[in-house]
């Protein structure tokens, strides 16, 4: 992925040397760049582009580190909106089932 770059769903991305995640289909995601926390980890933003809602996970691990859902119900579109937690719930997934499956 690159940064503020618009990639569609429905296929696996490389967001680090180590972390692919599944873009679910019907899903367009903007990589934000990396942000270093308080905490000394490295994230990932990941921004829905229809609906501006954030997804934050390591950029390592893929480990959520926070999300924001914006409120309102409709997109950039004016389309009702998805169920963007349940879609950023499975990239979550996807990135620590490929961490799980790397030797």
């Amino acid at each position: 992925m690159r940064r503020g770059q618009p990639v569609e769903g429905g296929r696996a991305y490389r967001v680090s040397s180590g972390l692919v995640i599944d873009i679910p289909a019907g899903m367009t995601l903007i990589y934000g760049g990396w942000a270093l926390n308080d905490d000394g980890t490295v994230t990932a933003r990941l921004d829905d582009e229809e609906s501006g809602s954030r997804l934050r996970v390591d950029g390592f691990t893929g480990e959520e580190h926070g999300r924001r859902i914006t409120a309102g119900g409709t997109g950039a579109s004016g389309t009702a909106s998805r169920n963007v937690g349940a879609l950023f719930d499975a990239i979550v997934a996807s990135a620590a089932a490929r961490m799980r499956a790397a030797p």
